[in-house]
């Protein structure tokens, strides 16, 4: 459990860079192990505060595909968890 800890403390770093969607899935395919981890280590509230920050920050005039990326990961996840009300 530390090792995942650890690759989830540093996904959570890494993926904050916006080069990492830039070029690329580099930055797709780690989100993918990033929201795994979520899941193993019960750490819903970092993974949800992790996607609000990237919409807020994503405000460019290119910028739909990865808000439309982060919305549909973060409805997939709440419907994967039973939480239907809050898809709505």
């Amino acid at each position: 459990m530390d090792l995942k800890e650890d690759v989830f403390s540093y996904l959570l770093k890494t993926l904050n860079d916006k080069s990492c969607y830039e070029y690329g899935d580099f930055g797709y395919d780690l989100f993918e192990v990033f929201e795994d981890l979520t899941v193993d280590l019960g750490r819903s509230k970092d993974f949800f505060n992790y996607i609000d920050t990237q919409i807020l920050n994503l405000t460019g005039e290119y910028d739909d595909y990865q808000k439309k990326f982060f919305i549909t990961r973060e409805i997939e996840f709440l419907k994967a968890s039973g939480k239907d009300a809050e898809v709505e």
